[in-house]
């Protein structure tokens, strides 16, 4: 009858110790570097995001970011069993302005060296990666457009425009990579502007209102070169 007493607390010791050698297993590394600009100037504020490959039975995918220091520098600690580690760095969503094109892993657009991020490989053998000086590659430009003057007398501004503009952005093999409708925060106060703000690349939108009988689609070429700077133009053959 001791015997079997002892059994739950036996296998309560076990689990115990498996717990406490994955703990011990579990190691995590420093990544620092510096993000510098085109011409090989540190740069601060800079947003930068650690990728890594969702895990199988996970049920939340939590990314992790910082922001770099007055000198450039960045700093910030990973679990070493995390795979496909990349490292993307940008400059901030100019303040009062929305863009479609936010958030890493940009797997739609990957094959533009710009979104293609940095690899790092992490090793248990080390406590501290030192990826060096990376260049930041996006900046985003700004593009304000007049919706009366876009869509026409269709186009009433309100506070009801998020709810019946439609929109989508194509890059520029003609990929749509994000449509839906404009939140809030895209319009200005009194709704008659859309302020948004796109990276470097040609981009195509098209804007219309819910019911396309009252207006035909706009499509416009964006055009932001890697200083932000923005060239809106109407597009044709979208």
């Amino acid at each position: 009858m001791r015997s079997l007493k002892l059994k739950p607390v036996l296998l309560a010791l076990i689990l115990c110790a498996g717990a406490a050698g994955a703990v011990a297993q579990q190691k995590s590394v420093w990544i620092s570097g510096r993000a510098i600009d085109e011409s090989g100037a540190p740069v601060s504020g800079i947003q930068g995001t650690l990728y890594y490959d969702p895990c199988r039975n996970c049920t939340e995918h939590l990314l992790l970011g910082f922001t770099s220091q007055a000198d450039g520098a960045f700093s910030i600690e990973a679990d070493t069993s995390l795979k496909g580690v990349k490292l993307f760095l940008k400059y901030p969503v100019p303040s009062g302005y929305w863009t479609p094109i936010d958030a890493p892993p940009f797997s739609e657009l990957s094959h533009l060296p710009i979104f293609s991020g940095v690899p790092v490989r992490l090793s248990k053998r080390s406590n501290h990666i030192d990826v060096g000086d990376v260049p930041v590659k996006i900046r985003y430009g700004k593009v304000n457009l007049d919706l009366t003057t876009l869509l026409g007398e269709g186009y009433r501004p309100g506070h009801a425009a998020s709810s019946y503009l439609d929109f989508s952005v194509r890059e520029q093999t003609g990929k749509v990579i994000y449509e839906g409708r404009f939140p809030e925060v895209a319009f200005d106060a009194t709704y008659a502007s859309l302020h948004l703000a796109f990276p470097p690349g040609k981009w195509f939108l098209q804007v219309a209102l819910a019911d396309k009988k009252k207006t035909e689609a706009k499509r416009l070429l964006i055009e932001i070169d890697k200083w932000g700077h923005a060239k809106v133009t109407e597009a044709k053959g979208l």
